[in-house]
């Protein structure tokens, strides 16, 4: 997620140790797409989930 901002220098802040302005930006957008896939598994469990109690609570 980061190795191809840490190899960059002009995404770097001048002591080398974090992330710069651009930087950030890019580092969201990874972040949010590994994330996106697992958030949406997640709220199809939980529907599912609800559409059963819902089925169980209707007998």
């Amino acid at each position: 997620m980061l190795d191809e901002i840490i190899l960059n220098p002009e995404l770097m802040q001048a002591e080398r140790l974090h992330p710069n302005e651009k930087a950030q930006v890019m580092i969201s957008e990874n972040l949010w797409r590994a994330l996106e896939p697992l958030l949406e598994v997640g709220l199809n469990k939980e529907q599912s989930a609800m559409q059963g109690r819902s089925q169980m609570e209707k007998k």
